[in-house]
């Protein structure tokens, strides 16, 4: 149990001991080695890294589905030679003429 005794010692233990404050370190301060610790551990931290490409990867994404109206649309097209070679290396004239056939199509 606390007594009378312990209160008293422990009330004669803090108004005796006074501790002091620590001093002022500001007039040590220099401020532009300062703003370069800041910039150096804002460039090599690694969660700005991360948020930083974690925003490009969005500003990509934006964009991707900016143009993901285009997917429906498909574009191709149809190549034919006037003359083609068969398997043993002959070569077969074709009746046609040389064209592209391009194709635009909606999905």
């Amino acid at each position: 149990m606390i007594t009378l005794k312990h209160i008293l010692f422990l009330i004669l233990v803090v108004t005796c001991f006074s501790a002091s404050a620590q001093q002022s370190m500001m007039p040590n301060v220099s401020y532009p080695f300062l703003e370069k610790l800041i910039d150096s551990a804002k460039a090599r931290y690694p969660r700005i890294k991360k948020y930083n490409h974690k925003l490009a990867v969005a500003k990509y994404d934006v964009q991707k589905s900016k143009m993901g109206w285009f997917d429906a649309l498909t574009l191709s097209y149809v190549y034919n030679p006037s003359s083609t070679s068969s398997g043993n290396g002959t070569v077969v004239n074709q009746q046609t003429v040389q064209s592209y056939q391009p194709g635009l199509f909606l999905n």
